[in-house]
Protein backbone atom coordinates (compact mmCIF):
# COMPACT_ATOMS: atom_id res chain seq x y z
CA UNK A 1 0.00 0.00 0.00
CA UNK A 2 1.28 3.53 -1.04
CA UNK A 3 1.18 5.86 1.73
CA UNK A 4 1.40 9.86 0.90
CA UNK A 5 3.73 11.88 3.21
CA UNK A 6 2.38 15.84 3.61
CA UNK A 7 4.83 18.29 4.40
CA UNK A 8 3.90 20.88 6.26
CA UNK A 9 4.23 24.60 5.20
CA UNK A 10 4.69 26.87 8.58
CA UNK A 11 2.67 29.24 7.00
CA UNK A 12 2.50 30.99 10.66
CA UNK A 13 5.64 32.15 10.68
CA UNK A 14 4.56 34.02 7.19
CA UNK A 15 1.76 35.22 8.74
CA UNK A 16 3.18 36.32 11.66
CA UNK A 17 5.58 38.62 9.77
CA UNK A 18 3.01 40.19 7.70
CA UNK A 19 0.98 40.91 10.39
CA UNK A 20 3.97 42.45 12.29
CA UNK A 21 4.51 44.96 9.13
CA UNK A 22 1.42 45.61 8.58
CA UNK A 23 0.89 46.62 12.55
CA UNK A 24 4.50 48.91 12.09
CA UNK A 25 3.37 50.47 9.25
CA UNK A 26 -0.37 51.54 10.62
CA UNK A 27 1.97 52.09 14.04
CA UNK A 28 4.01 54.63 11.56
CA UNK A 29 1.11 56.24 9.92
CA UNK A 30 -0.54 56.96 13.34
CA UNK A 31 1.99 58.86 14.42
CA UNK A 32 2.54 61.00 11.54
CA UNK A 33 -1.12 61.42 11.37
CA UNK A 34 -1.29 62.66 15.16
CA UNK A 35 1.67 64.56 14.94
CA UNK A 36 0.57 66.55 11.89
CA UNK A 37 -2.48 67.03 13.22
CA UNK A 38 -0.99 68.66 16.41
CA UNK A 39 1.53 70.64 14.64
CA UNK A 40 -0.74 72.04 12.18
CA UNK A 41 -3.58 72.95 15.16
CA UNK A 42 -0.58 75.64 16.49
CA UNK A 43 -0.80 79.26 15.59
CA UNK A 44 2.33 80.59 13.90
CA UNK A 45 3.19 82.49 16.61
CA UNK A 46 3.42 78.87 18.86
CA UNK A 47 5.48 77.14 15.97
CA UNK A 48 7.84 80.06 15.86
CA UNK A 49 8.25 79.65 19.82
CA UNK A 50 9.53 76.20 19.20
CA UNK A 51 11.66 77.05 16.30
CA UNK A 52 9.04 75.62 13.28
CA UNK A 53 8.10 76.90 10.46
CA UNK A 54 4.39 75.74 9.00
CA UNK A 55 6.45 74.19 6.03
CA UNK A 56 8.42 71.96 8.02
CA UNK A 57 5.06 70.21 9.67
CA UNK A 58 5.46 67.66 7.01
CA UNK A 59 9.10 66.87 7.05
CA UNK A 60 8.72 66.84 10.54
CA UNK A 61 5.90 64.37 10.58
CA UNK A 62 7.74 61.94 9.04
CA UNK A 63 10.59 62.14 10.89
CA UNK A 64 8.07 61.05 13.79
CA UNK A 65 7.07 58.43 12.30
CA UNK A 66 10.60 57.18 11.42
CA UNK A 67 11.68 56.95 15.10
CA UNK A 68 8.89 53.99 15.79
Amino acid sequence: MASATMTAVPAAPRFEDGFATMNRAWRRWRVAATTRTELSALSDRSLTDLGIRRADIARLSREAADRV
